[in-house]
């Protein structure tokens, strides 16, 4: 579990008829930061494990699976500040343990992605809730998560960025998923190496036009000419377009 930085979130407050805006004053974030979170998993804070102890109702447990004692465990995993610190994305992981009370490892054993979002208002007295996304995606193998940061993606907006790797079999793949306010917008191929191949090798190179808000993905490929049989690598390029009605990125067809 990667290191959690300090933010500066404060007191906590939530009106029932406000809905969804919720804000905060900012103070002393270790101390108020689990009240927080307990409030928006409907959790218990353990403060020994640092786990967010809660009950999943039915179709949260289709998402998110559930332990054998009939639990759920979040643990926070990092802060993400972008926009000059005006802006703060929690990152949480959320795991499911076995019989033995042990985090579940086997291959295709997956942590669930949750995001939280504030902004700074009030002339940075107080922060708001912009969104919380309980279940983003399953990500990871064997029991542990992966790297998540923050992407712009135009002059003022920016995305979650998730880099995934999958091993097995002599082959490795590396995948990138974009969120936008926890929903998925862009699936990207970074990656692939078949250590049985030394001629199969592709990565993919991500460039952002913030003005026009598209994305220009590049994969260079191994391959041979096809005259000289020499090897050089082939260039792929796709460019996709984001749709602000739809909130997701769409394919440039031309």
């Amino acid at each position: 579990m990667k290191k959690i930085y300090t933010i500066i979130i404060l007191l906590f407050y939530i009106s029932v008829n406000a809905q969804d805006y919720i804000t905060f004053k900012r103070t002393d974030a270790e101390t108020i930061l689990p009240t927080i979170i307990s409030k928006l998993f409907d959790a218990k804070f353990n403060e020994q494990t640092k786990e967010f102890i809660w009950k999943p109702n039915y179709a949260e447990r289709l998402d998110f699976g559930v332990s054998n004692d009939g639990y759920l465990y979040t643990k926070l995993d990092k802060y993400l500040k972008y926009d000059n610190n005006n802006f703060t994305t929690i990152v949480a992981y959320t795991y499911v343990k076995d019989e033995n009370g042990e985090y579940e490892s086997c291959h295709i054993c997956s942590p669930s992605l949750s995001l939280i979002t504030f902004k700074l208002v009030e002339e940075k007295e107080n922060v708001e809730l912009l969104y919380f996304k309980k279940f983003v995606s399953r990500i990871g193998s064997f029991g542990e998560s992966t790297d998540v940061n923050i992407l712009q993606i135009s002059q003022d907006e920016y995305c979650v960025k998730e880099s995934n790797e999958w091993v097995g079999q002599g082959s490795s793949y590396g995948y990138e998923h974009l969120y936008y306010e926890g929903e998925n917008i862009l699936d990207i191929n970074s990656y692939g190496d078949n250590m049985d191949d030394i001629n199969f090798h592709y990565e993919t190179i991500i460039s952002v036009d913030k003005i026009n808000k598209i994305i220009t993905l590049t994969k260079k490929q191994d391959g041979r000419n096809e005259k000289t049989n020499e090897k050089t690598t082939i260039d792929t390029i796709e460019r996709y377009e984001f749709d602000d009605y739809n909130k997701k990125y769409m394919k440039i067809c031309k």
